[in-house]
């Protein structure tokens, strides 16, 4: 055989290794080609979770004054089908409550969101990813606060319905090709147009007021989950 044919057929060979190499299914040419987070036709879950309670004194010279004692919970679950590679239709349902209480005053609220939440998953390096998604729903929102001081009895409530809508961007590690693990630090920015209500109760008397209220705010989200 000569020199040249020899050179040829090592080539054809070597491409032929290559390539199926790169055809096995948990080779991780395929997997920086067509990673399992964000492929069309799959799952993602999450939850994002939050448990809080403070307290404290305030000392002024030889005076000295209890803080609020206050307690909150929050649990925000998040589903989404990638429609597209990349591309996820996610809905997000939220749920927060928060006791505070007092010397004087004990109250308590809790806040429902439900929204719609597209998105879109960029495929970085290895198993890292960009995230971002938009978010608009509903919220309904309702407290009540008492007092506790018998000489000045009074009783207020709060109701809150409106429109909430945001945007969030982070970045992203999986665990797993096909299926696994994933967790996000997201930066979410959200707003509300609200229509609130307001009863305050003192003795006999019993005054509502009416307002619209606009939101803003700035958060730091921690997203923890599968993929499927």
């Amino acid at each position: 055989m000569k020199k040249g044919s020899l050179c040829l057929l090592c080539l054809g060979l070597t491409l032929v290794a290559g390539a199926s190499a790169a055809a096995e299914p948990g080779s991780s040419g395929l997997s920086r080609q067509n990673p399992g987070f964000g492929r069309a036709g799959s799952w993602l879950f999450a939850v994002e979770g939050s448990v809080a309670s403070t307290g404290g004194e305030v000392v002024f010279g030889r005076d000295s004054s209890d803080l609020p004692d206050v307690f909150s919970i929050g649990l925000h679950p998040l589903l989404g089908y990638f429609i597209l590679d990349g591309f996820v239709l996610a809905a997000r349902v939220g749920y927060d409550s928060t006791h505070q209480e007092d010397q004087s005053e004990e109250s308590s609220s809790s806040t429902t969101v439900v929204q719609l939440s597209p998105g879109y998953v960029l495929h970085i390096m290895e198993d890292l990813y960009l995230l971002g998604f938009a978010r608009v729903g509903m919220l309904y929102a309702d407290g009540e606060s008492k007092s506790k001081q018998s000489e000045y009895p009074h009783e207020s409530g709060t109701e809150n319905l409106g429109v909430v809508y945001g945007v969030s961007a982070g970045g992203a590690m999986t665990v797993g090709v096909s299926r696994g693990g994933w967790i996000a630090l997201l930066g979410t920015w959200s707003g509300a147009s609200l229509s609130t209500t307001q009863h305050s109760f003192q003795g006999d008397i019993d005054c509502t007021n009416h307002a619209d209220t606009t939101t803003s705010s700035f958060s730091l989200d921690l997203n923890v989950g599968v993929f499927f």
